[in-house]
């Protein structure tokens, strides 16, 4: 199997790659004869001892089986082949366009979303988790620099909340406290007895969703949210049941500044005004709510994110290159979203409203 591992991305602002020089050089040569280089790739001029195959980033798609691709966009699709092997954050639940090109040409899209550490049918951490904190991080000091504030350190006393308390979370509440927040509100759907944790100037308090609505102690989302100067959003959602935190409407209602900062960043999830932004335009406002959704935020640290990546994909890409297949390793086969063009994740189906069978057409609406 001939695996294409590219650096550049066609997502604006996107600096991340996927396996680090430090990575590379623990490649066996019969290992590193299996990879095709996109030309320029970050630290591969350093590896005079070794034999390696080099290309432009076009070209790599008419040779490569499997291609490594973090960020996949549209202007990559021209470049897919037939039965070709996508691995990357394809998000296929969310871009029916993606799903798409894969019906059509038979291809096969591993998601990093799906990869998950697995004990017989019991999920665990997710893989890339180091990559899930830092994003909470890189976003809480991206949003606050842009915003102008600290969480506390100087200026005024913030108000600090952070809902959930999985590994986005955390790294949120690592630079929320490195950044001077005294306390930290963190709501979460989990009991105070399942969490660990120790450390004082976290308060938990729980929250409840019923259907789409989410109480927070015992009152609505937004009456619960109102009284914070900072809110970072850092749940994972279901796309097929959503949790409001804040309407439109009651955004009206927020009567002082307020700094919604949105990891999460799902559109018209958690807050009805919720949609991800860009590096080039990455906070937009509505009332007094200053909104800050970049989707792709841990390329703030392009260099330790590409890191923590790269360590996260490395023994599943030396799986690969090993057996030549994806098949036999439990983590990858249960991270198929589509397979030779055949749909393996039913909520692709269910939220995008697909017929159940090959080719998959979209359920037209009768009027």
């Amino acid at each position: 199997m001939k695996i294409g591992l590219l650096y550049t991305s066609n997502k604006a602002n996107e600096k991340r790659y996927p396996v680090h020089i430090k990575h590379v050089n623990k490649l066996r040569q019969d290992q590193l004869d299996k990879i095709v280089f996109e030309k320029d790739y970050p630290g591969i001029s350093g590896l005079k001892d070794k034999k390696i195959s080099v290309l432009k980033r076009e070209d790599i798609f008419n040779v490569a089986d499997l291609v490594i691709l973090p960020k996949p966009e549209r202007a990559d699709y021209k470049y897919f082949n037939e039965k070709q092997i996508l691995w990357g954050w394809p998000h296929c639940v969310q871009t029916p366009s993606i799903v798409d090109v894969a019906i059509k040409k038979k291809m096969t899209l591993i998601a990093w979303e799906h990869m998950f550490a697995w004990e017989s049918e019991e999920k665990g951490l997710h893989v890339f988790h180091r990559n899930n904190e830092l994003a909470g991080y890189a976003s809480v000091i991206h949003g606050l620099t842009l915003a102008g504030m600290t969480a506390g350190s100087y200026g005024n006393g913030k108000k600090v909340a952070v809902i959930g308390y999985g590994s986005t979370g955390k790294g949120a509440i690592k630079a929320l406290l490195g950044l001077g927040a005294e306390e930290v509100s963190v709501y979460s759907q989990r009991s105070r007895s399942q969490i660990k944790a120790d450390d004082k100037r976290l308060v938990f308090k729980k929250y409840s969703a019923h259907n789409h609505i989410v109480e927070m102690e015992g009152i609505s989302a937004s009456k619960e949210l109102i009284q914070y100067d900072i809110i970072v959003n850092c749940i994972l959602q279901n796309p097929l049941k959503p949790k409001m935190f804040i309407t439109n409407e009651e955004a009206e209602g927020f009567n002082k500044k307020t700094l919604i900062i949105d990891v999460s960043c799902d559109e018209k999830m958690g807050f009805e005004f919720a949609r991800p932004t860009s590096f080039d335009e990455p906070i937009f406002q509505i009332g007094n709510i200053i909104y800050y959704g970049v989707n792709h935020s841990p390329s703030y640290f392009f260099e330790a994110a590409s890191y923590e990546i790269s360590k996260a994909l490395f023994p599943h890409l030396q799986y690969i290159l090993d057996h030549d297949t994806y098949v036999g390793s439990l983590v990858l086969e249960k991270a198929v979203d589509i397979e030779q063009g055949i749909i393996r994740n039913a909520n692709i189906i269910s939220y995008q409203k697909r017929e159940s069978e090959w080719p998959y057409l979209r359920i037209k609406k009768h009027k």
